[in-house]
C-alpha cells in the first residue's frame, strides 16, 4: 500500500509493483494516468451566463440558480469499468475553473499552463478566447478575491499576497474544505426528504416579517440546490440505461443497468445497501465540488457510516468483501 501512494502521489504512474489486487481498478488507474490534466470552464460559462440573468437577486438564491444550471445542463460522462459514477467536470480528469472566487491567478497563467513545470493542465485557444471575452470581464471585480483585497491594508497585502508566508489567500480563491457534509442525513433520509423538510420550514415562515427575508431565502436556495444534485443524478442513471441499452458485453452491462438503479433510487431517497450508500456519497462530494470548489471537503466517519450498509448485505448474499473492495 505504502509503494502504491507513493507511486499515486508522486510518480502519477502506476507501476507494476504499485498495482491493486483488482484488473478493474487497475484499468481505471492506467487510463487516469495516460489522460493528460486538462481545464474545464463549462461550469463557469454557466455561473456567469446564469448570474448575468439574475443582477439584483439574493446573492444565496444566484448560487442556487447557478448550481441548478450546471447540473442541468453539464456534460455527463462514464467510463468503461466504472462503478461509482459522476464528476465535477465535463471530462475525465480536468480542473473546473470557478471564477467566482478569483480569476487573477489563472488570467496571468493561462498562456503557459500548457507548458508550465508545476502541474501543466492542457487549454483551447477556444476556452482562452471564452475566457478572455466573456468570463474574465465580468467576474474581474465580482469575486470574493477581489473584494476580500478591496478590505485589507497595503501593509497586510505585502506578506498575505503570494508570498508564503501566510497561507491565507487561497481562501479567498476557492472553498477550503475544512467542512464535513451531512453524509449520514443523505444516507438515511436521502434528498427527496430533506427537500419537503425546507418546503415545510419555508411555508411556516411570514414573508411579511423582516426578520424572515434571509431564512427565506436560505430555504429557497435549499430547494433550488436539492432540486438541481438529484437531476444530476437522474441524468446519469438515464445515461447509464442508454450505455446498458447498446452494450454487448453482458456482465458490463449488467453493471450499467444496476448503476441506474441505483441513482434512480438514491441519492433522492434512503440508501438501501452498500453499493447505492456509496453512490449517495459520492454523488453528494461531486454537488459540494460543483457549488464551490473545495480542494478537501470529508465524507466524515465513512467507517461508521457504510458499516451497517456492508453487514447487511454480506449477511443478505448481496455483496462479497472482495466485491466490497472493489467498490
Amino acid at each position: 500500500m505504502k509503494k502504491y501512494i507513493e507511486d499515486i502521489c508522486f510518480n502519477r504512474e502506476v507501476t507494476q509493483d504499485s498495482k491493486t489486487s483488482f484488473d478493474r481498478v487497475n484499468r481505471l488507474l492506467e487510463r487516469f494516468f495516460e489522460i493528460q490534466p486538462q481545464l474545464c470552464i463549462e461550469r463557469a460559462e454557466i455561473y456567469t451566463k446564469v448570474f448575468k440573468e439574475t443582477e439584483g437577486e439574493p446573492e444565496i438564491i444566484r448560487r442556487a440558480k447557478a448550481f441548478k444550471q450546471t447540473c442541468l445542463e453539464k456534460s455527463i460522462f462514464i467510463a468503461d469499468d466504472e462503478l461509482i459514477v459522476g464528476g465535477a467536470a465535463s471530462v475525465p480528469r480536468a480542473a473546473v475553473f470557478c471564477p467566482e472566487h478569483a480569476t487573477g491567478w489563472l488570467r496571468e497563467e493561462l498562456d503557459e499552463l500548457p507548458t508550465r513545470k508545476q502541474d501543466p493542465y492542457e487549454v483551447t485557444d477556444q476556452q482562452k478566447e471564452v475566457l478572455r471575452t466573456t468570463i474574465f470581464p465580468y467576474w474581474e471585480d465580482k469575486n470574493i478575491s477581489h473584494y476580500w483585497l478591496k478590505q485589507i491594508p497595503d501593509e497586510v497585502k505585502e506578506i498575505a499576497v503570494k508570498t508564503g508566508i501566510i497561507d491565507i489567500e487561497i481562501k479567498t480563491q476557492s472553498g477550503p474544505g475544512e467542512i464535513s457534509p451531512n453524509v449520514k442525513k443523505v444516507l438515511t433520509k436521502g434528498f427527496e426528504a430533506i427537500k419537503n423538510d425546507a418546503e415545510k420550514a419555508l411555508q411556516q415562515l411570514d414573508p411579511i416579517v423582516p426578520e424572515n427575508f434571509d431564512k427565506i431565502n436560505f430555504y429557497r436556495a435549499v430547494i433550488i440546490s436539492l432540486e438541481g444534485i438529484m437531476a444530476l443524478a437522474k441524468r446519469y442513471a438515464n445515461l447509464a440505461a442508454e450505455m446498458a441499452a447498446k452494450e454487448v458485453n453482458p456482465q458490463r452491462k449488467q453493471e450499467l443497468l444496476q448503476i441506474s438503479e441505483n441513482l434512480n433510487w438514491a441519492p433522492a431517497k434512503p440508501a438501501r445497501n452498500f453499493w447505492e450508500a456509496l453512490q449517495s456519497m459520492y454523488i453528494l462530494q461531486v454537488g459540494c465540488y460543483i457549488e464551490a470548489n473545495g480542494p478537501s471537503y470529508s465524507p466524515g466517519r465513512a467507517d461508521q457510516l457504510f458499516y451497517p450498509y456492508y453487514q447487511q448485505d454480506l449477511k443478505d448474499g448481496r455483496l462479497t468483501p472482495q466485491q466490497v473492495l472493489e467498490l
